[in-house]
């Protein structure tokens, strides 16, 4: 969203929200993490007059898979770049973190169970008789 101070002819001045188009959003989250055009294009695997495109609202569509690509490296939530709904941050980025600690705990458990440590045959309970 937008926000413009409005110096109307009236008593008050007042704050009007104005929604971003894909096209604006596109370019500020691509601004924002300090992409050039070219950079993003190939990060997505396409040109960069297709990035160009979609910043000027000259292409009025982005494949799915492209939009996803681009969500991903820019950081941006795929719903909110494509509508300017729901929330700008993915919810991705954490389930990552989840995958990555999951992975992490059950490499661990790979590895233990590789090798066991030694234990007593005799129990604790049982001392020597």
């Amino acid at each position: 969203m937008l926000t413009i101070l409005s110096l109307a002819p009236c008593k008050f001045a007042h704050m009007i929200k104005i929604p971003e188009t894909m096209s604006e959003r596109i370019r500020r989250s691509r601004k924002e993490a300090r992409l050039t055009q070219q950079q993003l294009a190939d990060l997505i695997g396409v040109t960069a007059a297709a990035v160009a495109q979609w910043e000027t609202g000259d292409s009025k569509s982005v494949k799915p898979e492209n939009l996803f690509k681009m969500a991903r490296a820019i950081h941006k939530s795929p719903e909110w770049l494509a509508t300017g709904e729901g929330q700008e941050q993915p919810q991705y980025e954490l389930l990552e973190e989840i995958q990555q600690r999951y992975n992490a705990m059950m490499e661990n458990l790979k590895s233990d169970i590789k090798s066991p440590k030694r234990r007593n045959d005799h129990g604790p309970d049982r001392g020597n008789r």
